[in-house]
């Protein structure tokens, strides 16, 4: 599954990936060193021409530069092209990306210098604070990632507030704001679907095995 927003002719091609594991996803801070210092964004980078023109060799090879390793049993679960800039000429693909509770609960990140924190980040909070950046936001009838909108209201009062430490990387308030937000849901499995299907030995529906890219 995909999803295109915007139009303009591409100046600058990317892509990213958004590691999701139960509800939550895996942010990094940027350096001082680098582009937007500060801001949380995703692992990603630039495309180049080692990576064949294929869009998820670019993400997984810059995911693996910046983490030092990736989470085991990672899942494809589909993409979303975003596109920014005045005339919406930078183009940056987001491949969503599920990771078993169990692997999460063992993965440690080796970050190079591109950044120098990583977090995992309610998937909640990121809508809040792509609205309002920094903002310490509590948000009840926040968009329902994890599943059935009938328990929206009661997911997001256990998740709290929204950290107000954070602000977004651009990238990932396009990501978390209009249409992607359905986008990004659609994809998402409820909550222990993706170890359930693993553990079965059988892939989540849509999900491309990733571990031999």
């Amino acid at each position: 599954m995909s999803l295109e927003c915007g139009v303009g002719a591409p100046s600058k091609v990317g892509a990213g990936l958004l590691i999701c594991c139960e509800g939550a996803c895996l942010l990094l801070r940027r350096s001082e060193t680098s582009g937007n210092p500060g801001t949380w964004g995703l692992p990603g980078g630039n495309a180049d021409p080692e990576d064949g023109g294929q869009l998820l060799n670019t993400a997984m090879r810059e995911a693996r530069e910046e983490l030092g390793k990736l989470p085991a049993g990672m899942s494809v679960l589909g993409s979303v092209l975003t596109r920014r800039g005045k005339s919406l000429q930078k183009h940056y693909t987001v491949f969503l990306v599920s990771v078993p509770g169990a692997d999460r609960a063992a993965y440690r990140p080796a970050l190079n210098g591109e950044h120098t924190e990583w977090r995992w980040l309610d998937l909640r909070h990121a809508a809040v604070l792509a609205a309002a950046p920094g903002a310490l936001v509590h948000n009840p009838s926040g968009p329902g990632f994890l599943g059935d909108p009938d328990d929206d209201e009661a997911a997001a009062a256990a998740a709290g507030p929204a950290p107000c430490d954070m602000v977004l990387h651009p990238v990932v308030r396009v990501l978390f704001s209009g249409t992607h937000v359905e986008a990004l849901r659609a994809m998402l499995p409820r909550v222990g679907a993706v170890p359930e299907a693993r553990a079965a030995g059988a892939e989540p529906a849509g999900g491309v095995d990733v571990a031999g890219l």
